[in-house]
Parts: C-alpha cells; sequence; structure tokens
C-alpha cells in the first residue's frame, strides 16, 4: 500500500500521528518502497500506531466494548481510505452501517481477530489484488462476500489460535487448582515446595503442560482418599 503525497494534508495534532507522517513523508525520497524488507517494518510501525492512537481514544469499560469497536473500526476505516485514495471517506456512516459492522465485530471476535488486523487485510492485501472493488464502502467491507473470503484465506490462523485459547484456559484452571492444593497443603511444606516449583517451572516454560496435569491430578486424588479416609 502506497502512501504518496502525505504532505499534502493537513499537519495531524496527535503527536504519533505527525511522527508517522514524517516517517512516510521519507519513504518515497529514499527509496524505502523499493526495498520490502525494510518498507514492512514501516508498516508494522505505522499499524503500531495506529492501534496506540485508536486505542487510546475508544479505551471503555467491558460494557461498551461493542460501542468501542464499532468507532475503532469506523476510525481506521476512514484513516486507511484517506491514505489509499488520497481523499476524506465522505458518505455518511448510516445506522445499516453501524449494524453491519456490529455483527462484523462479532465475527472476529469470535474468531479470535480484532478490527485492526481485520482491516489490515482489506486494504493492504485484498484491495491490492482486487482494484476492481476500490474506492471500498463501509457497506462493501462489513459484507459476507469478503468477510468469508478472510476467515477462508485465515482458517489455519483460527485453528491454531482455537487451540492456543483452549490451551491457555487449561492452563488458568490448572494453576488455579494448584494454588488450593497450596493451602491445603499449607501445614506441609515438603508438598507445598513440590506444588510451587511446579507451578514455577510451568511458568518459566521447564515443565509442559501435561507434567502440570499429571502432578495436580496426583496430589488432588492424595486429598480425596485422605477426606475418604476420615
Amino acid at each position: 500500500m502506497k502512501r504518496d503525497n502525505v504532505d499534502r494534508h493537513a499537519v495531524p495534532e496527535d503527536r504519533l500521528e505527525r511522527f508517522m507522517g514524517v516517517v512516510y513523508s521519507l519513504v518515497e525520497p529514499f527509496g524505502i518502497e523499493d526495498i520490502p524488507e525494510v518498507f514492512h517494518y514501516v508498516e508494522l510501525l505505522g499499524q503500531a500506531i495506529e492501534r496506540q492512537i485508536v486505542e487510546s481514544k475508544f479505551a471503555g469499560t467491558p460494557q461498551h466494548r461493542m460501542s468501542a469497536d464499532r468507532r475503532k473500526f469506523i476510525s481506521i476505516f476512514k484513516n486507511r481510505y484517506l491514505h489509499l485514495v488520497d481523499q476524506e471517506y465522505s458518505r455518511a456512516i448510516t445506522g445499516v452501517d453501524g449494524r453491519l459492522i456490529n455483527q462484523l465485530v462479532k465475527v472476529m471476535t469470535d474468531n479470535g481477530f480484532d478490527v485492526d488486523e481485520y482491516l489490515a487485510w482489506l486494504f493492504e492485501q485484498f484491495l491490492s489484488e482486487n482494484p476492481k472493488f476500490c474506492p471500498p464502502t463501509i457497506k462493501f467491507s462489513c459484507s459476507n462476500f469478503v468477510v468469508e473470503k478472510f476467515l477462508y484465506e485465515n482458517k489455519e490462523k483460527i485453528k491454531q489460535r482455537r487451540e492456543d485459547e483452549i490451551r491457555k484456559k487449561a492452563s488458568l484452571d490448572l494453576i488455579a487448582r494448584g494454588r488450593v492444593l497450596i493451602r491445603i497443603y499449607a501445614s506441609d511444606e515438603n508438598i507445598k515446595k513440590k506444588i510451587v516449583d511446579v507451578l514455577t517451572g510451568f511458568r518459566d516454560g521447564s515443565i509442559m503442560i501435561e507434567k502440570l496435569r499429571e502432578e495436580i491430578e496426583f496430589l488432588e486424588k492424595g486429598v480425596r482418599e485422605s477426606q475418604q479416609a476420615q
């Protein structure tokens, strides 16, 4: 994605936007776009700053997450649209657009993605490969056609993220059970130390989750047997 004539736009008030504007203004004079390995990191820097700006503007409580994500989508979309076509997005954001964005946010959340990841793919990959769809509208960007294309192209990543989420939940559950065991064996320093060592080893990566589960279940079995004997 090229960012031509950045200096023609009004100077942004946000210091991070000003910084990134300076970076983009140096891309063409120094031929950075012709060095993919370097330009890739310029793009990553831009995305990181973009996320920081949006998050600082729309941080809110969990109850307002959907509304915040909708505003976040609109903000990022307009910013990327400006850089893509060198014009502001002039269409009014309708109630239908808002509902479509809400649906998109839910689909992305359910599949482990954030709206900025989706919009990065849309503008940097999909529209680059399919220029006939330029300039995009919000309604088109939220259409089933585009969303399903994104999900299909990222199906392996979705699978991996779901597996990671399952492992994360299993890990948190085992850690919580380990802390319960520490309280149960508070008077037995040897067993207590063993549990602490296992949890510490899991945290620093020297013990895998299978070993942690084995140790926790063994100790829990001992607790049950002790209770039954009483």
